[in-house]
Parts: C-alpha cells; sequence; structure tokens
C-alpha cells in the first residue's frame, strides 16, 4: 500500500499515544516473539513488544 508520506504522519499522529512514534533514529533490529515486535535502534535504545510495526524513512531511505 502506498500513502502520501504527510496524510501517513497525520494519521499515525491522531491515533498512536504521543511518545511512541519515533523520529530521528536509526533501527537495526527487529525481534519478533511471541508477545510482539520488539525494536532496537542504533543509539542502544530499544522499544516494545508491539503488535505493529511501521518503518518510514522516506526519500532518505538507504539499502543494505
Amino acid at each position: 500500500m502506498r500513502i502520501e508520506r504527510y496524510k501517513l504522519q497525520n494519521a499515525l499522529l491522531s491515533a498512536v499515544p504521543e511518545g511512541l512514534i519515533q523520529l530521528g533514529k536509526k533501527l537495526v533490529g527487529l525481534e519478533e516473539g511471541s508477545d510482539g515486535v520488539k525494536i532496537t535502534f542504533k543509539d542502544g535504545t530499544t522499544a516494545g513488544p508491539f503488535d505493529l510495526v511501521i518503518g518510514a524513512d522516506g526519500i532518505r531511505s538507504v539499502s543494505s
């Protein structure tokens, strides 16, 4: 599914509790477990578990 960036951002911001959306972070790990998905960032912080993780890096995307 494709969606314009501003529409996705507005939809997420209106439906997600404050503090759950992480901006300016680099995701380095994703681990799926029985309780949900846990994520790890380059700065060493972690978050989760979550039922859903959306990566939206836009035009600055890099491939590895």
